[in-house]
């Protein structure tokens, strides 16, 4: 039977190693190919389900990392014979920008629930300007094409280092600088999301004991750590790559994202309600899910550009 743990060769794949191989793409088709543009759908489409543009990007984020991974699967060239090389370094120059994407989409979110909640709670008001607006969206795109373009660059500079057979699950790059520059960039981003995702818990935990159990919606406290954590095993599984290469785990881990950013934030009470199209009746609960609920002054209540999620 084979190790989970261990990466094998596309010549090793067994019944087993092939089980492994479908798993993977279950995830990225599932999550990046199906609930995710769902949700991104219900959240643009809604009228009823509001979200900030950077959780939006997020979404977009895991969806272009789904279409990526699975450009191999889409040409029918993910087991059997080597796909082209021309297919191969594309996917290889590509695939190797997600990480950093993902890592500055989930930044810049996290960031922004931090910054809103951080200046209600202070009870000062919020003024980002247009261009910090624009910053904050366009980063993780920003990000993705320098990455992109240099993996590109030494991808075709070194087309003999590309190959299916190093990852298993897609065509990568075999150059070790590239590689530890692109994990430690990530980890050093994931780090950054940890500080601003724990003092984010502070601030809630200082503003429910400070105003009453009903002064923060404690749902989405539960939900922004479940990120979090994730976030942070990221981090760590990011790191251990740099040790164990050989390792399958980081990519089955990193498939899986998808789904938790589905689960976290698309199974909200505003979501499913909207979604419940039998027996539809108006209810003044059915947001309280959202960061909008929390009971602070109407002074610093968030509008619709300034919400949190």
């Amino acid at each position: 039977m084979m190790e989970f743990g261990k990466r094998v060769s596309q010549d090793q794949l067994g019944p087993n190693g092939s089980n492994l191989v479908t798993f993977y793409y279950f995830l990225q088709l599932s999550s990046g190919n199906i609930l995710l543009p769902f949700l991104l759908a219900v959240f643009i489409l809604s009228p009823k389900v509001n979200r900030h543009p950077t959780l939006l990007n997020l979404i977009i984020s895991f969806i272009f990392s789904s279409i990526t991974a699975c450009l191999l699967l889409y040409a029918n060239r993910h087991v059997g014979p080597q796909p082209s090389h021309g297919l191969c370094v594309a996917q290889a120059g590509l695939i190797n920008a997600i990480t950093p994407m993902w890592g500055t989409a989930s930044l810049v979110l996290v960031y922004n629930i931090w910054n809103t909640f951080y200046c209600a709670v202070r009870k000062q008001p919020r003024a980002d300007s247009i261009t910090k607006r624009v910053a904050m969206l366009a980063a993780p795109y920003i990000v993705w094409a320098i990455w992109s373009a240099s993996s590109l660059y030494f991808a075709f500079a070194n087309q003999d280092t590309v190959n299916r057979d190093r990852r298993v699950f897609y065509c990568s790059m075999d150059y070790a600088p590239f590689s530890t520059a692109m994990s430690v960039f990530t980890s050093l981003i994931c780090l950054v999301v940890t500080g601003f995702q724990v003092h984010l818990g502070i601030l809630f935990y200082r503003n429910y004991h400070v105003g009453g159990s009903s002064a923060v919606d404690m749902k989405f406290v539960v939900r922004t750590l479940i990120f979090g954590v994730y976030t942070l095993a990221g981090m760590f599984v990011s790191l251990a790559t740099l040790l164990y290469p050989s390792n399958s785990f980081a990519d089955i881990f990193a498939a899986s994202f998808g789904f938790v950013a589905f689960f976290v934030f698309g199974t909200q009470g505003d979501v499913l309600a909207a979604l419940k199209f039998w027996g539809r009746k108006e209810d003044s609960t059915s947001t309280l899910s959202r960061v909008q609920s929390l009971h602070l002054p109407s002074k610093y209540s968030m509008d619709k550009s300034n919400s949190l999620v």
